[in-house]
């Protein structure tokens, strides 16, 4: 059953002198599946530089969900930096009470998935910020998998009638399903790479057992797949291109029985140079084929979690358009609009 109310929930929470408040506008909800979309924002109240305020609860009887803004301080650097939210972090964590399935075991605990850090000046255009990820939903015969995300269109604010107040506050929306797999699904294939006719390397050294990429120029953005080979006409000229990849060392665990590789865990992130996005994903392993029958290794690694942040102007338009659709197709399956 779907069950759809145009004004959910209403309500303040008190911590301290901080508070949360939070109207969810619309949700629907079934055993499978959530979408909740609302508007939440945080006051600090006091005089101390931190978001201490409590989480906001978004869900019902299958789903539920604790969203929270998080930030260092008010000063941008710290020091004599500019005002605004600095170091701001979005944050989820929840459960899903009741699986569709026969087998499946609840509740599922689904652990805090936080963005990255952004900073927000007072009174600047806002920024979308997108955080979470997915977890095994354990059954009695296999594993599937629970998705979750929290996307958020955030503006940081002074306080409006000249006080010590400082706000974040912007829309949200929630996306939660269920998919019958222990592995995370794609639904579009939003892809950037760098690929060796760029420059881009992978190197083994076998005496400390790590894998390292060397990851040079982008040379492919397309929506399908990466199958252009590079990159199509609507995302020429995306400040994507430019930028810069990081890519942690990953270090060998053991070879398994089929000779692929089991690497540990690692990360990604993409940093643009003027600072208008970040993209980052971890991994929990990496496999790798053996190379030793064929000049071409293939290798996967599954993010259980990643984040997103973007601007958008006073029109809430985007001038980093692969951002945007990489975070709202591939990231939190939003629907095109």
């Amino acid at each position: 059953m779907i069950v759809v109310l145009m004004v959910l929930a209403m309500g303040t929470a008190v911590h301290a002198v901080d508070t949360v408040t939070g109207l969810v506008t619309a949700m629907s909800e079934t055993e499978s599946k959530l979408t909740a979309t609302g508007l939440l924002s945080y006051r600090d109240t006091d005089e101390d530089d931190d978001i201490d305020s409590p989480s906001f609860g978004v869900g019902g009887g299958d789903w539920h969900f604790d969203l929270q803004h998080l930030a260092k301080d008010w000063r941008i650097g710290g020091g004599a930096g500019p005002i605004g939210a600095d170091d701001f972090q979005l944050r989820i964590n929840g459960s899903h009470f009741d699986g569709p399935h026969e087998g499946d075991i609840d509740p599922n605990p689904l652990p805090i998935k936080i963005s990255n850090k952004r900073d927000f000046p007072f009174g600047r255009n806002r920024g979308i910020v997108v955080a979470g990820g997915w977890e095994a939903h354990r059954t009695k015969r296999e594993n599937h998998a629970d998705h979750y995300w929290v996307r958020s269109a955030i503006m940081a604010s002074p306080d409006p009638e000249g006080g010590k107040q400082r706000l974040t506050a912007g829309e949200f929306e929630v996306r939660a399903w269920h998919n019958d797999t222990n592995r995370a699904q794609k639904p579009n294939w939003n892809t950037i790479a760098s690929t060796s006719a760029a420059g881009s390397t992978v190197t083994y050294d076998a005496a400390a057992e790590t894998l390292s990429f060397n990851i040079a120029m982008i040379d492919i953005l397309d929506g399908v797949g990466g199958n252009s080979g590079r990159i199509e006409s609507q995302y020429i000229g995306d400040p994507m291109e430019s930028s810069h990849w990081m890519a942690s060392e990953l270090q060998l665990l053991w070879q398994e029985s089929d000779g692929r590789f089991r690497l540990g865990q690692g990360n990604i992130e993409l940093l643009d140079p003027d600072n208008n996005f970040n993209v980052m994903g971890s991994f929990p392993e990496f496999l790798v084929d053996d190379t030793t029958g064929s000049e071409i290794s293939s290798g996967v690694g599954i993010f259980d979690a990643t984040s997103i942040s973007y601007l958008v102007d006073e029109r809430d338009q985007v001038s980093e358009q692969f951002a945007h659709d990489f975070g709202d197709r591939d990231i939190c399956n939003r629907p095109a609009r």
